[in-house]
């Protein structure tokens, strides 16, 4: 996605959690996991955490051959707290198909902010909701948040060589600024 902060926060969680784990001995595909108690990193996500389906047909997207698409960061201590879980997925089908499917979706976790490619501009929002700003796809593409900034989710659908690529992002801050 070209929304900057988005994927510098996909970006930055998979790198962190994928520097975290030990890669495997044999170089075979396994799931990570450092689990400290008050700070954790895994590439073995639920869906279900995301709070969000998978894709129908999806498949998880491989950036190389030993390297998951998918990475859950948390931390907590008392009263503060974060938890980012991510994941791209690939698909066949065109991204409008499968923005229309996830649009809806959205609408339980609160107002659905449009970020897309041509979407008309968000109105002004009070400084406890998620904004666009610099956080848009490339043209084609489809940029949706829902939610609270420090409790949001975000989906990102944009075409890819000849499919589409979907990131499924959810972030929960606790006792920062609510």
């Amino acid at each position: 996605m070209q929304a900057a902060r988005t994927r510098v926060l996909i970006a930055s969680v998979f790198a962190f959690a994928l520097a975290s784990v030990p890669a495997s001995a044999n170089g075979t595909q396994e799931k990570k996991e450092v689990n400290l108690g008050f700070f954790g990193v895994s590439t073995n996500i639920d869906a279900r955490e995301l709070g969000l389906p998978v894709y129908p047909g999806a498949t998880v997207h491989r950036k190389a051959q030993d390297e998951d698409s998918s990475a859950k960061v948390w931390a907590g201590l008392g009263n503060f707290g974060f938890k980012v879980v991510a994941i791209e997925l690939d698909s066949p089908d065109a991204p409008a198909k499968i923005a229309a499917w996830y649009r809806p979706m959205l609408n339980r976790f609160g107002a659905v902010l449009d970020c897309s490619y041509g979407a008309p501009k968000a109105p002004a929002m009070d400084e406890d909701f998620m904004n666009c700003k610099n956080d848009h796809p490339a043209a084609g593409g489809f940029l949706f948040k829902a939610g609270r900034k420090y409790d949001m989710h975000v989906v990102g659908v944009e075409r890819e060589g000849a499919g589409t690529k979907i990131a499924l992002v959810y972030v929960s801050l606790r006792g920062i600024g609510n």
